[in-house]
């Protein structure tokens, strides 16, 4: 491989920063100890002899760590780290070099080997399309297999409808830090889905989504992340407030009307154990069984995104009350978006349909 695409790369180390960054949200170390050698290794490469020692000091399974790592995985390789014109161009090389292996190692087989004809779908005499998938029959793991499914979703299809903004407007930024991995769980839904397939679907080669991929990188990791990460290293850890108190509240009586008196939409935590920075703060406890029974996971999702945006217009507070205690993460968002859109090298394209709103925001904010 060329030296950019292999070892130690660009874009090995993107994909490795998202998966240890990753996995470092739900509360792993970056490391573990190998019982054979008692060298340190990362927690992302670790196998089962590695993690008994760990499993045993936190209570966390091996098997829900085998999940974790497999959905971290199917976000690191949209690598949410690079720029979008950087990645593209390095994994269209990438095919290249892989196609052209391939190739060469076709012509180098002293035996013939066919080469069948791909079969068009979609003409005339072709085969019928695939039955499609329900997403209601598919179980936590088969949903992000199905990439597809999550066309289906609420959220995407309201990002599709309404826009980028007023998606990021609202679903994300009146979300309070101490929820805010709502919103991770469906920004990372949209940046690893279906939205990054679009992205690279032009018959031209050109990007039909960058504009809206960069506003949704930059409120997940210069605003939800960002604000959670102040909340998380506070010097001490801050008690709920009457806007959180609200959300919470409001989140948790949605449920209830929904499903039943003993609703759970999560699992919710008072610490981490070992980190004294997690104590107090509320944490989603993201194991595989962390919705309720009965539910799928695609229905735990769209019950979450109805509940959330909800819970997100704060039912029980005055108005002018919210939007005072709203103020100061609105500002933090729209100044954190706007300048990472601003930093985007080459620049990004602001399409029609947003540039009033755009320069609205810069003025105004949200």
């Amino acid at each position: 491989l060329p030296a950019d695409l292999g070892e130690d790369g660009p874009l090995e180390d993107a994909y490795f920063r998202w998966m240890t960054d990753c996995v470092a949200e739900a509360g792993f170390p970056d490391v573990v100890v190998d019982p054979d050698t008692g060298n340190e290794l990362p927690i992302y490469e670790a196998e089962d002899e590695q993690l008994v020692f760990y499993e045993s000091e936190t209570g966390f399974t091996r098997d829900r760590f085998y999940d974790l790592r497999y959905e971290c995985a199917q976000q690191a390789v949209s690598y949410p780290y690079l720029d979008p014109d950087e990645r593209d161009a390095m994994i269209g090389r990438l095919k290249k070099h892989y196609l052209q292996a391939a190739y060469d190692y076709i012509r180098r087989n002293d035996e013939e080997v066919p080469i069948e004809e791909p079969v068009d779908y979609s003409g005339p005499g072709g085969e019928p399309d695939p039955a499609p998938v329900d997403p209601r029959e598919l179980t936590r793991a088969g949903f992000y297999r199905h990439r597809e499914t999550r066309q289906h979703l609420s959220g995407y299809k309201f990002l599709r409808d309404a826009g980028v903004l007023e998606y990021i407007e609202k679903h994300v930024i009146d979300v309070p830090p101490a929820a805010s991995f709502i919103p991770y769980i469906e920004l990372n839904m949209m940046l690893g889905g279906v939205l990054q397939d679009l992205a690279t679907a032009d018959s031209t080669g050109e990007p039909t989504y960058r504009f809206e991929l960069t506003m949704l990188d930059g409120a997940l990791h210069e605003g939800v992340l960002a604000a959670w990460n102040e909340l998380r290293f506070a010097p001490s850890v801050p008690e709920l407030g009457p806007l959180d108190e609200a959300f919470f509240d409001a989140l948790e009586a949605c449920g209830r009307d929904a499903v039943g008196p003993d609703m759970k939409l999560f699992v919710i935590r008072d610490g981490l154990g070992s980190d004294p920075n997690y104590d107090g703060i509320i944490v989603h406890d993201g194991g595989p069984g962390d919705y309720i029974s009965g539910l799928s996971y695609y229905e735990y999702l769209e019950l979450l995104h109805e509940c959330t945006r909800q819970a997100a217009a704060y039912p029980t507070l005055d108005p002018a009350a919210r939007d005072e205690l709203l103020a100061p993460q609105r500002a933090h968002f729209a100044a954190a978006v706007l300048e990472y859109l601003d930093n985007q090298t080459p620049p990004v394209e602001i399409p029609e349909r947003y540039r009033a709103d755009i320069e609205e925001l810069r003025r105004d904010g949200w």
